[in-house]
């Protein structure tokens, strides 16, 4: 049978995931937003 301790650390694990996973999604984004703005340097020296 599962114990208090085995559920919250079920809990803790679950809550970095998911903190883990926003986190890459900002950076992702943060990411793109930089590729974009390098896009338009290279397209703004091209024309």
């Amino acid at each position: 049978m599962l114990g208090a301790n085995d559920v919250l650390g079920a809990s803790a694990q679950k809550t970095d995931s998911a903190a883990h996973t926003q986190s890459i999604a900002v950076e992702t984004l943060q990411a793109v937003e930089a590729l974009k703005r390098f896009t338009a340097v290279l397209q703004g020296r091209l024309v």
